[in-house]
């Protein structure tokens, strides 16, 4: 008879060990699924990180470019304000004194040859793709600009 609880026994000991490496196997089972969703969650953020970056670097630029073409209007126009001061002043001296009303407009034709060859060196350094957006904004404004110049000079001088 002992051999017979033995039997049961060791059937008991073999059933009670098949349970615990089922649950074992269970547990490394869910811990390898939850480890593989973690996986999966790192992959997508790390995507997502590197999404970021490229459009902080694209920003950046965009920022560098818009700080540059700032620099370049305030430039252009303490420029622009300057030539205009030596215009004033030439059309001034006109009446007082011809010859240095002379001398004042070849400083503003200096002055603008200068502003203008600026200009023209400014547009070369800026890279084509940027230039072609504004292209037809700007010819716009310089039409604009030539027609309200004309209506000025044909009011101030019949």
């Amino acid at each position: 008879m002992p051999c017979r609880y033995q039997a049961k026994y060791m059937l008991a000991v073999m059933l009670l060990i098949s349970i615990l490496l089922l649950v074992l196997i269970w547990k490394l089972v869910n811990v390898i699924y939850t480890n593989h969703q973690h996986y999966r969650q790192v992959i997508s953020f790390q995507k997502k990180v590197y999404s970021y970056n490229s459009q902080m670097e694209t920003l950046m630029e965009i920022q560098e470019k818009n700080q540059d073409l700032i620099d370049l209007y305030n430039d252009f126009g303490q420029s622009i304000a300057a030539l205009h001061i030596q215009l004033q002043v030439t059309e001034k001296l006109w009446i007082v004194s011809p010859e240095q009303s002379q001398e004042s407009l070849s400083e503003a034709f200096k002055l603008s040859a200068s502003l203008m060859s600026e200009v023209r060196e400014r547009v070369r350094e800026m890279e084509p793709s940027s230039l072609s957006s504004y292209r037809i904004s700007c010819k716009t404004k310089r039409d604009d600009c030539k027609h309200d110049s004309l209506e000025l000079i044909n009011q101030n001088y019949p």
